[in-house]
């Protein structure tokens, strides 16, 4: 990627969550006489790590184009922004109020910290790039696990097959040895 290109993924990295917020409707309170107000969709953007670059607008048509995963998912759950990658929540590896912490950058998930650049992990405080480092060194064991995981689970698809084969041999040489034998009895001695 050249100096000053467009990384197309970089969507991908930023922390979008989409909310109902309730805003005076100026023309109906006059009409009415009395305050009313509507329900108006917003919209937060923020670099996951760097609190100083968020955008918290009302939500236009192109953010739901720009966004249109989050707006999917805003408008079947209202309000719950969705989370894409492993929650922080969910790692072992960080403490409640390390979760806590992140999620008040913008950081929600195992991969959004792998991901933060270095001026995000210094607003991390102490213990900030042990963190990321923990990230990194998890998503690349996981990836990495992936086909273990299929190779265990093909192993005990092998290991049923073969007790299968075994039962059947076993019943299969049961019934031989009650077949009588042709031919001369065997000595005796």
């Amino acid at each position: 990627m050249e100096i000053g290109e467009i990384d197309p993924r970089a969507d991908e990295k930023l922390h979008v969550e989409f909310r109902m917020e309730s805003v005076k409707d100026e023309a109906a309170s006059e009409q009415a006489g009395h305050p009313v107000f509507k329900d108006v969709p917003f919209v937060k953007i923020q670099v996951p790590g760097d609190p100083t670059t968020v955008i918290d607008t009302v939500a236009k048509e192109h953010h739901k184009r720009r966004f249109p995963r989050h707006w999917m998912h805003f408008e079947q759950y209202q309000n719950q922004a969705p989370v894409v990658g492993t929650p922080l929540t969910e790692w072992a590896a960080v403490t409640r109020s390390q979760a806590d912490t992140l999620k008040s950058l913008g950081v929600l998930t195992v991969e959004q910290l792998a991901d933060l650049p270095d001026t995000a992990v210094q607003r991390i405080g102490m213990g900030g790039e042990q963190l990321r480092v923990k990230a990194r060194a998890w998503l690349k064991q996981a990836s990495g696990a992936a086909p273990s995981m299929a190779e265990a689970a093909r192993m005990a698809e092998l290991e049923e097959s073969n007790r299968q084969m075994q039962a059947q041999i076993a019943e299969l040489m049961g019934k031989l040895n009650d077949v009588p034998r042709r031919g001369r009895p065997p000595k005796e001695g």
